[in-house]
């Protein structure tokens, strides 16, 4: 009987202590449990305040779009000038929608450029323009602030942005460059120069053109009527001059003239000369020809010339980085490159055509025929020898 009293009072397998064990166990299985469900209820909740951000809260409502903006709000120029801002409409509703934009506050007799509706479809951004033209009576040095009011058609709502326009007294001014002033021509014959007219007034301005002691039979011709230039702007023009055949060896003097219209004029002499005497050949295809030549964008910036005198005057405009130390006739093949002889562009090829050894051309080039990089180019030519 001891012996089983001490045999019960262990604890076994059974007793108290596998109690013990078994309530622990189950203990951490309750906790891992709730820490599990807690878990997936902190990553579902997590999950739901996500979507309602995204859908519902960072979600503006149509009315806290701005639908109108613009970063240029303050302009300034001169009577005449065309002063153009930009503005941004956004369309918030998700249809599409056509918006009409109104100007407000300037004078009646300006100028204003603008369309007269603008479609943007749903949610999506355009950027359009307007200019103001002020009218040259207008008063200057005064600031003018006007509103852009943009209106859908949709909601009939209007959304406004202030702007601002300064207008600064105008200055008129003209002066004449002519790269090479002197040319030869043989009687009967056409000969050209290029005249770059340079606006020094501050403000956009028209110019007219006009000439003087033209030698009898001969005519002149311009190749613009007139010309709009902006305020401190250049920009190139050709004159074609027609000899008679008839003229007496000599050289003649030209008065060119330019006349802006506020008033100031601008003039230059252009010297032709007929004393040479011409030899009959004219270049043609297949033919190796020496040139001197000046090569211009149209506002008169020199690009590349053979002549020192241009490279080196330092009153004349080069191309950022121009540099030229040699200077000598540049060897044309008019057909393929043979030895020295290289090839050029089409348009200066073209100026070539038909010319004699002494004359000259200007010729106007477009992008196409010239480097096909969207830049119009002027060169003036004169023809040194033919070397066949």
């Amino acid at each position: 009987m001891a012996k089983r009293r001490s045999t019960i009072g262990k604890k076994g397998k059974h007793g108290r202590e596998g109690v013990d064990i078994s309530l622990a166990e189950t203990m951490k299985r309750r906790k891992r449990k709730i820490l599990s469900v807690v878990l997936v209820i902190v990553i579902v909740v997590a999950i739901l305040a996500s979507v309602y951000y995204f859908f519902f809260l960072s979600k503006e409502s149509d009315d806290d779009v701005d639908v109108l903006t613009s970063s240029s709000k303050h302009l300034q120029g001169y009577p005449n000038d065309t002063i153009s801002y930009t503005y941004t409409i956004h369309n918030p509703s998700s249809k599409s929608d056509v918006f009409s934009p109104m100007l407000f506050g300037l004078p009646s007799d300006w100028t204003i450029i603008m369309p007269n509706t603008i479609s943007v479809k749903g949610k999506e951004s355009k950027q359009e323009q307007f200019s103001v033209i002020p009218k040259l009576e207008t008063a200057v040095n005064n600031t003018y602030p006007f509103k852009l009011n943009v209106t859908s058609a949709n909601t009939q709502k209007t959304s406004s942005v202030d702007f601002e326009i300064t207008v600064y007294r105008l200055n008129y001014g003209v002066e004449l460059v002519c790269y090479n002033t002197t040319h030869d021509a043989d009687p009967g014959r056409n000969v050209l120069y290029g005249i770059l007219v340079r606006n020094t007034g501050n403000g956009e301005d028209s110019f007219s053109f006009s000439y003087k002691h033209l030698p009898p039979n001969w005519t002149i011709s311009f190749e613009f009527d007139q010309i709009v230039i902006p305020g401190y702007g250049s920009k190139s023009v050709i004159v074609n001059i027609s000899t008679h055949i008839n003229t007496s060896k000599g050289r003649y003097d030209m008065d060119i003239m330019t006349t802006s219209s506020g008033g100031p004029t601008a003039s230059i002499w252009l010297n032709t000369s007929t004393v040479k005497d011409f030899d009959a050949r004219t270049i043609k295809e297949g033919d190796r020809i020496q040139v001197n030549y000046i090569g211009y964008f149209p506002d008169g910036v020199v690009f590349d010339t053979s002549y020192a005198y241009v490279a080196n005057n330092t009153n004349w405009s080069k191309t950022p980085g121009f540099t030229r130390t040699e200077f000598s006739p540049l060897k044309v093949a008019t057909t393929t490159r043979e030895g020295d002889y290289t090839t050029v562009v089409i348009g200066f090829k073209e100026g070539l055509m038909g010319l004699k050894v002494g004359e000259s051309n200007v010729v106007r080039v477009p992008p196409e025929k010239a480097y096909g990089d969207g830049l119009w180019r002027i060169f003036e030519i004169d023809i040194v020898s033919i070397d066949n």
